[in-house]
């Protein structure tokens, strides 16, 4: 035990040094910053004292330090002390240095102490000391009794250090209500654990709470709990390979007890005053003979049908006294002992007989005469199951919108681990049949995500596998189509143009494979109403339409609906519109001015430019291209308001522009065609 708490004694000092930062928010850890200045209730309930102590990185202020309080709800702080405090303001007295055998031998050490000379082991020392001794800490000026309170009031102090400037701001407390002193509470999460002639113990570290732990133990054979730390036991984080910083995993370990005697153990945390806590509820344990025996190597295995045979070779010792067996299901799961008795140490091979297919793992154990087990490492030995499960059957596949179902009766198997599913493309090749999912389904049902637009047809093959990965014939494929759900793009109207006493409605053709033809629609006047002026679909060949039934003056609107082979109809085109003109109706008219191409400065783009003087009845413009006399003219563009625009595509071949404004009426003037040379 004595070579125990000097080592002890050591880690607090190397604790204290790396802790000290931490205290004043200068650690390189996480560990939670204190306040360095510290209130509390004193000792004295007849006559309340709040004791006010800052433990700041310096320690020894020459000039002195200022104390201030404030009441709680008041703005303003009180200075409190009438002189400044400094090390050497309080000297002990007789009965302070007959209390305190070490507390003479501090003062002297820190009596000529500069704040310059407080480094190192010196200034560990007198931390420490600062901590645990009242009249040490009052000496050294850092603590301050505080008398002039009133009891149940809540108050809170500021401490200030004098230099040639002034006052410099070391900190604040917390708010403090002047009360009865009660001790704290013990440490938490504290956890003990009997070994092999020694006992651990670990508890939660609360930096905010306290800095020490104390601990107290008793044995079966006695009633009074004894400290058995020579010194507080401050533990701390300490670097670790790979750059990680964490507690030890012992807190604290107790070499000077026996096996097989019954100990209990109480522990205390020491505050920042030096005071012990309540201590926590008792705690007993009995170390014992926790040392395992040699585990047995060279463990194998052999399967013959539904026997599996095991070997190992020992590692004898003196306690040895007997083989278990131990098998599992999983790898990770419980392990059951399946020897009822023993098996002599002199015994290597034991036969598991009469077993099902499948996988089984063992553990060899070495037991000795206190129950320790020795074990081998997990041993996996499978069964095989040579039977597959039978075809599945009745396999129906569904299309959907976006996906392809299918479903099929389940198989019955006791050790059915699934079902898996291929699916090729177009025709029933053996050979071309993907997997589409690696782990086995556990319910007869599966659904194949596809792209919405997939018009290809889908075969299908289901198998059943087994625990031991047998699979079953596949079944004879099923076919599927995905329906067709995508309606062809939204048609464009170029015109509605008056030709004689009827409209010619022209558009630009779809281009979907599928299309099946056209619907047109017709409103009057801006009616709300729509009527579909084509008994039935016009051809997918078809770009035009005559109107006959219309009247002068009266203005038609048009709108466009394609419709594939499925049915699906597009978004209705935007609307045209055009009129018959009364031949004694007089119209304004349009008068276009100017059409320009250009090639803007560092671009490699064509630009197009007009200017038109516009009558009530315009509707927009329109640009066209073609590369030739011979070619159809090609629209650029929907109407625009606009009156330019950028041809991002064809500047790099010969092609022709032409402006079209068009009006309510149907009339349409048209540019000459113009190209950039």
């Amino acid at each position: 035990m004595h070579n125990f708490l000097i080592r002890n004694t050591f880690i607090v000092i190397f604790i204290i040094l790396t802790c000290s930062a931490g205290m004043f928010g200068q650690s390189k850890d996480s560990v939670k910053t204190i306040s360095p200045i510290l209130v509390t209730n004193s000792l004295n309930n007849n006559h309340p004292v709040i004791l006010v102590k800052w433990l700041t990185d310096k320690l020894i202020y020459p000039l002195g330090v200022n104390v201030y309080k404030q009441q709680a709800g008041d703005l303003t702080w009180t200075k409190i002390t009438s002189e400044p405090i400094f090390k050497g303001s309080y000297q002990p007295s007789l009965s302070d240095y007959k209390a305190d055998s070490t507390l003479k031998r501090y003062t002297e050490m820190a009596r000529n102490l500069k704040p310059t000379d407080l480094k190192g082991m010196v200034k560990v020392f007198i931390l420490i000391k600062s901590v645990q001794s009242e009249m040490f800490a009052r000496y050294l000026g850092v603590e301050y009794s505080d008398t002039s309170i009133i009891y149940g009031k809540t108050y809170r102090y500021k401490v200030t250090a004098i230099s040639s400037k002034g006052e410099d701001y070391l900190g604040h407390s917390d708010f403090i209500r002047a009360d009865t002193y009660i001790p704290g509470t013990p440490p938490v999460g504290i956890k003990i654990n009997a070994l092999d002639k020694k006992v651990t113990i670990n508890w939660l570290p609360e930096d905010l709470k306290f800095h020490a732990v104390n601990v107290y133990r008793c044995s079966n054979n006695d009633t009074i709990f004894k400290r058995i730390n020579k010194v507080p036991l401050m533990i701390s984080k300490q670097d670790r390979p790979g750059g990680k910083n964490t507690y030890p995993d012992i807190f604290f370990t107790d070499i000077n007890v026996q096996n097989k005697v019954r100990y209990s153990y109480r522990i205390t945390c020491v505050d920042f005053f030096g005071r012990e806590s309540q201590p926590s509820e008792k705690l007993t344990v009995m170390p014992g003979d926790k040392t395992s025996p040699l585990q047995p190597y060279s463990v194998n295995r052999k399967v013959d049908k539904y026997n599996i045979r095991i070997s190992w070779r020992n590692r004898h010792s003196s306690d040895q006294e007997g083989i278990a067996i131990y098998r599992s299901y999983q790898h990770d799961d419980q392990y059951v002992k399946i020897n009822s008795q023993l098996l002599p140490i002199t015994d290597t091979v034991y036969i598991d007989k009469d077993l099902k297919a499948g996988y089984y793992y063992y553990i060899i154990a070495a037991v000795d005469s206190a129950g320790n087990e020795g074990k081998s490492a997990k041993m996996l030995a499978e069964v095989h199951d040579i039977t597959p499960p039978a075809m599945p059957m009745h396999v129906i596949a569904k299309a959907d919108t976006g996906r392809i179902r299918l479903q099929w009766d389940a198989n019955t198997e006791a050790d059915l681990l699934g079902y898996q599913v291929y699916r090729t493309v177009d025709k029933d090749l053996k050979d071309y049949y993907v997997l589409l999912n690696a782990v086995p389904l556990t319910y007869p049902l599966f659904f194949d995500t596809l792209p919405r637009n997939a018009r290809n047809k889908f075969l299908y093959k289901i198998t059943a596998v087994d625990s031991s990965l047998n699979r079953s014939e596949y079944t004879q494929a099923v076919k599927a189509h995905m329906p067709d759900v995508t309606p062809p793009v939204q048609p464009v109207i170029i015109g509605a143009n008056a030709k004689g006493d009827y409209l010619m409605i022209d558009w630009i053709p779809n281009k979907e494979p599928d299309l099946a033809g056209y619907k047109l629609f017709r409103s009057i006047n801006n009616g709300q109403e729509k009527t579909m002026i084509n008994s039935g679909l016009l051809s997918s060949s078809v770009t035009r339409f005559t109107d006959i039934s219309v009247l002068p003056d009266s203005l038609y609107s048009y709108t466009l609906v394609a419709s594939d082979s499925t049915g699906n109809n597009s978004i209705s085109s935007l609307p045209f519109t055009g009129r018959l003109i009364n031949q004694n109706t007089k119209e304004n008219e349009s008068e276009l001015m100017k059409f320009t191409i250009s090639q803007p400065l560092f671009s490699k783009y064509w630009k197009l430019q007009w200017k038109a003087r516009t009558s009530d009845t315009f509707i927009g413009y329109a640009l066209y291209y073609r590369y030739s006399n011979n070619d159809e003219p090609q629209r650029l563009c929907n109407l625009t308001q606009e009156n330019n625009y950028t041809d991002h595509i064809r500047h790099k071949q010969k092609a022709e522009y032409q402006l079209r404004l068009y009006h309510k009426s149907g009339q349409v003037i048209k540019s000459q065609w113009i190209q950039k040379l």
